[in-house]
């Protein structure tokens, strides 16, 4: 009788389209009750799976929802186009679109998260609006190397301050006018922006 080392189990392969599935019907989820009617048992009936192939892929709930807030609002970087007005409107068109996504209304219906609301707040600024921020960052920087935009722009206010434009109007249901984007792109152009001190 020969004396072999046990062979090693090989357990089963993860899932990756249930666990996209899961994704998927967590923010759908969120978007019908919000946070609080988001269970880890209602998601697992839902998806097909079991309570126990949610808990290997993630630790909690908060875990859950805040990888399905990032996957439902992920953006590609804004590509260079070599022209800093076209970048500088094309950013705009995309903090428009984010802002009437349905990125709002999931992360306003995450606020009902209670004490998970830390983690879940850190963990998506983390998981997406840090990338996010860094794209519009490059964009920015571009047009300052390429001598369009001042050297000593304050960028993060700058990017806040377009954000917040765009946010602001969708939550009161109005319209950024072209004509405004217009203005807006020009002014920065134009040195109008905010600056370092």
């Amino acid at each position: 009788m020969t004396d072999e080392p046990p062979r090693a189990r090989r357990g089963r392969r993860p899932d990756l389209e249930a666990r996209r599935r899961c994704l998927q019907i967590a923010a759908e989820m969120l978007q019908e009750s919000g946070y609080a009617g988001l269970t880890m048992s209602e998601l697992a009936r839902r998806a097909g799976v079991s309570k126990k192939s949610l808990y290997a892929w993630w630790a909690d709930k908060a875990a859950v929802v805040t990888e399905a807030l990032a996957a439902s609002a992920e953006t590609p970087p804004l590509p260079d186009l070599g022209d800093t007005e076209a970048e500088l409107r094309a950013l705009f068109a995309t903090l428009l679109r984010l802002a009437n996504s349905a990125e709002i209304p999931l992360s306003l219906s995450a606020q009902q998260a209670g004490p998970d609301r830390t983690a879940l707040t850190r963990g998506y600024i983390e998981r997406l609006l840090t990338r996010r921020r860094e794209y519009s960052r490059s964009l920015i920087h571009r047009g300052i190397d390429r001598g369009d935009l001042p050297e000593d722009t304050d960028i993060d206010a700058l990017l806040d301050l377009w954000n917040g434009l765009a946010v602001y109007r969708h939550l009161r249901s109005v319209a950024v006018p072209d004509q405004l984007i217009d203005q807006l792109v020009a002014l920065a152009l134009n040195g109008s922006v905010p600056r370092l001190t």
